[in-house]
């Protein structure tokens, strides 16, 4: 494993929360949630007893004494280092965003390294094998809950120093202590994030341990050389990467963008790539620690390095089949190719655009200098716009082609075509023969056709004519693509799945076969990846795989990502039932498993899949007859469809498609049997008047298991920014359901009792439900845009609109807009003012005891009895449980929704004076900024938009 892994989620929040004396913050125990996976880290790197710790392989195989005092540079993780992030993100989230997270971690994960920082050196100090170093902290971040105790913590320690802003620069106060170590006979470990990554030149730099995560080959290019700037008699520099297969990819990448070029054959390409272990010195290898007359040691250790850094011909061809790996091949390839051949593709690529260039008339008297240096200008703009077309050439060629090569390969078969060149040629005589890409004529349909639906017949083939143009011209390109279509030619059969993992056509067909914007748009397609569907598939009852008799179904197929992974698992499973291979094969795909897809393409790449054998329909699942099933799977679309009456209507009404799959499916279930979906988290919303997906699922079903995903995951997943849930139901059954919320903690409830589900905080919100719950005041009566429309708002109060309505609550006060209609629903009604903000900001003005305002289709309003009683509810909504609450109940998008307040108790707030674990805002910057501004509101004057 990675070392690196050691950090992940081992952060407790304890380790930066407020009000705790110098002893709690130094014992590592309240740093760590496991402070023995730290020990064991330090022990692998300087444990003098290990004869494989790092410092003895410096001593022993490098021949670089380490005993001497030397300064290392220890880069230490800043993302998902908090074992609970949602709970510690408030208590620890004190970064500085822009100097110390890496590039994928903005928005994702606490970037607080300072904990990290402090317990690592203390642990460091306590281990003896490292009794020969000191150690300065860099954590660069912004802690003011902890700052001054920590100071304190390290201000007189012997052997901890931290970097000090108000003194000396950085560079300097380093090499200060460096200096006063190595006069102690002592060397010096930095403890930094990203800060030293960049910018500041180290001369004193000898070891760089790399633990972080960042992928980028110029991050660790750049890292690397922290430790290469020159200084009197240092002849090497050392760079340790924790992360096994980022040391892997860093070669690969490498030798992708900056190694041989014009390399044309496998072959040669993988002893480009082999060459740079000694470019780079891997291990050692140009020290040859074995003696210089040991050769066949020496090139012993070069072969176990090519055997463990899996730089052979075999991972060559694994790697680069990979989607992404593929692409960077071809895009390199691109770059090299001359611009007017690329410049062909232009009208594939992109749209023309009109043309910015205005005429310019020279008046008498302008001087021709500023005529010349206008049209200097416009050549400079023409060149730059020229050079942005070709890199959306090269952007656009290479997602397509891999899409294109693939289903050439495997199609390759059905066309009788053995080589690129050869289908490429029978492509485009087939495409102006074959029909159109429907259900009815799928079998005298052209592949080729079918995926690239956006483009017609003649304009296909055009593109298909550029291809292959491009690869006569460019024997580069074509090497590159042959390659790419031999290593998938073998996939050529019917019945790919009988012979291959379904991990492996994950791998070398579906990942390389991009779901266009069209199809997407039309058939709401999204990809699943194998590792969601195998976590769904675990929580069906384990009866379900022994039993031969049973039907699975999947309405909404795609290409099969489903049924491959279930047919491999009866495969294993039913081996007792039906011990002949073949046999039971073909039992699993005749008489078990079934599907149904909408888009042709998918189906004729399924039927390639399952073999031609397989029961698998095109057709609209929503509009077509089908039999009953035991099992139904699935990831129905996501989006929404208009209906006919929407349209004409000009599209405002819509409804879910996956909706409308949950329901057909559990009336094509069998008598207790079972659904098994996934699809976004809205069905657990409070439900609307007319809404009844929610009954449907937990009152008159049982839902067996609900795994809950929050927006990060949906992102990460199927990019789209939405929760989404995975769930079992069986059919005519109740009891209890087994939730892992989003926080990953597991529930056992009975959700009959629920009127909605959060994404987690389920003791809090059973502690607020009541039959009898708040009348919540709500309507769009004063919705801006309607009465802005009509004439009966404005921005200012004038005698004519007089009536102030809350339109919005933000963090710099209340959104305010007037009106000239009094809506007695919401004016004279005392109540306290919330808003459909992500997050509720608190004001006194929000107390509407003298029932002062009305409120617009963003806000709400909830009925008090006594002005004490509004003051409570504020300040029960600026306790951190509350906060939590709110953050809990977010379904759709980040909106707080009224709905919720509906079936909470009348005096819901007190649980939360009860149970405040208030949060100590006041030296948090966002509200040390909030109450400069509230000093600049005078009394009551509020923001008007």
């Amino acid at each position: 494993d990675d070392v690196r892994n050691v950090f992940i989620d081992n952060l407790k929040c304890d380790a930066c929360i407020p009000g705790k004396d110098e002893t709690f913050y130094s014992d590592p125990s309240t740093i760590f949630n496991k402070p023995g996976a730290v020990d064991d880290l330090l022990n692998y790197i300087a444990e003098t007893r290990n004869p494989s710790s790092i410092y003895n392989y410096f001593q022993n195989n490098l021949h670089y004494s380490i005993d001497q005092p030397n300064t290392q540079l220890w880069f230490l993780p800043d993302k998902d280092l908090y074992s609970k992030h949602e709970s510690c993100a408030s208590i620890c989230n004190y970064v500085k965003v822009e100097e110390n997270m890496d590039e994928d971690a903005v928005g994702t994960s606490i970037p607080n390294i300072e904990p990290l920082t402090r317990g690592l050196a203390i642990k460091i100090c306590q281990h003896h094998g490292f009794d020969r170093y000191n150690i300065f902290i860099n954590h660069n971040t912004f802690a003011p809950h902890v700052g001054d105790v920590i100071k304190r913590i390290f201000h007189s320690h012997p052997r901890i120093r931290l970097f000090k802003k108000d003194k000396e620069s950085l560079r300097d106060q380093i090499r200060t202590y460096e200096i006063d170590s190595y006069n102690e006979g002592k060397g010096l470990i930095i403890l930094t994030g990203a800060k030293l990554r960049l910018g500041i030149s180290l001369p004193c730099a000898d070891i760089a341990f790399n633990f972080d995560t960042i992928k980028s080959i110029d991050s660790n290019y750049q890292t690397m050389f922290r430790v290469l700037t020159e200084r009197h008699n240092k002849q090497y520099g050392y760079y340790v990467d924790f992360n096994s297969k980022r040391a892997i990819e860093f070669l690969y990448e490498y030798d992708k963008i900056y190694g041989n070029a014009k390399t044309l054959n496998v072959e040669d390409s993988v002893k480009s790539l082999q060459s740079l272990l000694f470019t780079f010195n891997y291990n050692g290898l140009n020290l040859n620690a074995y003696g210089k007359d040991d050769l066949q040691t020496h090139m012993g250790f070069y072969s176990s390095l090519i055997d463990k850094l899996q730089l052979d011909k075999t991972h060559y061809k694994a790697y680069y089949i990979q989607n992404n790996n593929m692409v960077q091949l071809i895009r390199k390839r691109l770059t090299f190719i001359d611009r007017d051949i690329l410049q062909q593709f232009q009208s594939f690529a992109t749209s023309k655009p009109k043309s910015n260039k205005k005429k310019q008339t020279l008046k008498k008297g302008d001087a021709r200098e500023s005529m010349s240096e206008s049209i200097e200008e416009e050549k400079e703009k023409e060149k730059e716009k020229e050079k942005k077309d070709i890199q959306s050439i090269i952007e656009h060629l290479s997602t397509e082609l891999p899409n294109l090569i693939i289903l050439l390969a495997i199609f390759a078969k059905e066309q009788q075509c053995s080589n690129l060149k050869e289908c490429l040629e029978m492509n485009i005589h087939d495409i102006s023969l074959a029909k159109k890409c429907l259900c009815e004529t799928i079998d005298e349909t052209n592949i080729i056709h079918c995926a690239f639906q956006d483009y017609n017949r003649e304009t296909l083939q055009q593109f298909l004519m550029y291809i292959l143009e491009l690869l006569e011209r460019d024997e580069l390109l074509y090497h590159t693509l042959v390659f790419i279509f031999d290593n998938s030619k073998d996939m050529n059969k019917d019945g790919i799945i009988i012979t291959m993992s379904p991990e492996d056509v994950e791998h070398k067909i579906i990942e390389h076969l991009t779901i266009r914007p069209e199809e997407k748009d039309k058939y709401g397609e999204v990809f699943t990846p194998s590792f969601l569907i195998n976590t769904l598939l675990d929580e069906l009852p384990t009866e379900v795989w022994s039993n031969p008799e049973l039907t699975w179904f999947d309405p909404a197929n795609g290409i099969g990502n489903f049924p491959m992974i279930i047919y491999t698992r009866l495969m294993v499973s039913l081996t007792k039932w039906e011990p002949n291979e073949t046999k039971r094969s073909n039992h699993i795909l005749t008489k078990m498993l079934f599907m149904n897809e909408l888009n042709p393409k998918n189906v004729k790449i399924s039927r390639k899949l399952f073999g031609k054998s397989a029961n698998i329909t095109c057709s609209d699942f929503l509009t077509n007859d089908f039999p009953l099933f035991d099992i139904i799977v699935g990831n129905p679309p996501f989006q929404k469809e208009k209906e006919e009456k929407d349209k004409k209507q000009g599209g405002h009404g819509k409804t879910n498609l996956w909706e409308k799959f949950v329901f057909k499916s559990l009336k094509l279930l069998k008598p207790k049997g079972l659904l098994a979906f996934i699809t976004p988290a809205s069905w657990r919303a409070p439900p609307n008047k007319n809404d009844t997906i929610y009954d449907v699922l937990t009152n008159d079903h049982h839902l067996l298991f609900l795994k809950i995903y929050s927006k990060k995951e949906g992102e990460q997943f199927f990019h789209v920014s939405q929760r989404f849930d995975m769930y079992v139901i069986q059919k005519d059954t109740h009891g209890k359901t087994t939730i892992i919320d989003e926080q990953k903690n597991k529930h056992s409830i009975d959700v009959k009792l629920y009127p909605f589900i959060p994404n987690y905080e389920f003791d809090t919100i059973q502690h607020l439900l009541s039959d009898d719950g708040i009348d919540v005041i709500f309507d769009s009566f004063y919705q801006k845009s309607q009465n802005q429309t009509k004439g009966n708002a404005s921005e200012e109060y004038s005698a004519k609109y007089k009536y102030p309505v809350v339109h919005g609550i933000t963090k710099s006060g209340l959104v305010v807009w007037y009106c000239d209609i009094k809506h007695t629903k919401h004016i004279d009604v005392p109540k306290v003012i919330l808003n459909f903000n992500e997050q509720q900001y608190t004001y006194p003005e929000q107390n509407d005891w003298d029932g002062k305002y009305g409120m617009s289709q963003l806000s709400f309003g909830i009925p008090i009895s006594s002005k004490k009683e509004g003051d409570d509810i504020l300040k029960a909504m600026n306790t951190e449980k509350f906060k939590e609450m709110i953050k809990a109940t977010k379904w759709t998008t980040y909106n707080t929704d009224y709905k919720m307040f509906r079936f909470f108790k009348k005096d819901f707030y007190k649980y939360f004076l009860l149970h405040p674990v208030v949060k100590l805002q006041a030296l948090t910057r966002g509200h040390l900024e909030r109450k400069t501004r509230s000093k600049k509101r005078k009394g009551g004057t509020l923001k008007r938009k």
